[in-house]
């Protein structure tokens, strides 16, 4: 059996580099895999939901750790960083969240006067499209009338020839 214990370890070794921590969840005891830069922070495992810290790897430091070590899974509760204090520590992360916002608000109101344009050229080319659709039936109509007008106009210049008889 510890053989076993040996290949299994030797094939989760080889799997995962030294980069990962493999640990077992603490309620349904499926494995799990994380980055080495993830020790010490709390999880929640995707099959059961059980929320548990990740165990720090064999020379791994974590700088400034949320909680003890030693606290792994019996208090998780003091795993969970305060907003402002998490704020403190990553300025650039709240940085790069604010900047995010303002672009998002900004391309929002980009996207708002956009689709108000759209509409606005919509209704725009409907109503020209009516107006053109007006406007063929109309040159129809013309086109149809020239063409009685210059009939009756050939009649009249080309008479035919039985009534045109000498007047005696």
């Amino acid at each position: 059996m510890a053989s076993d214990d040996t290949l299994n370890e030797s094939l989760i070794n080889e799997s995962f580099p030294a980069k990962d921590i493999v640990f077992e969840c603490g309620g349904c005891g499926k494995s799990l895999v994380i980055n080495a830069l993830g020790a010490g922070l709390a999880i929640t495992c995707p099959d059961c939901g059980t929320e548990q810290q990740v165990p720090l790897a064999d020379g791994v430091e974590v700088a400034n750790p949320a909680v003890e070590p030693n606290a792994a899974t019996t208090d998780v509760a003091t795993a969970v960083v305060d907003e402002q204090e998490a704020e403190h520590e990553f300025p650039e992360i709240s940085d790069v969240l604010a900047d995010a916002r303002e672009q998002i608000n900004t391309l929002t109101l980009e996207n708002d006067e956009l689709q108000f344009r759209r509409r606005f050229l919509e209704k725009r080319h409907a109503l020209a499209s009516q107006s053109l659709q007006t406007l063929q039936r109309e040159i129809i109509t013309i086109h149809k009338a020239m063409d009685r007008t210059e009939a009756i106009l050939k009649t009249m210049e080309d008479p035919s020839a039985g009534d045109t008889q000498p007047m005696a």
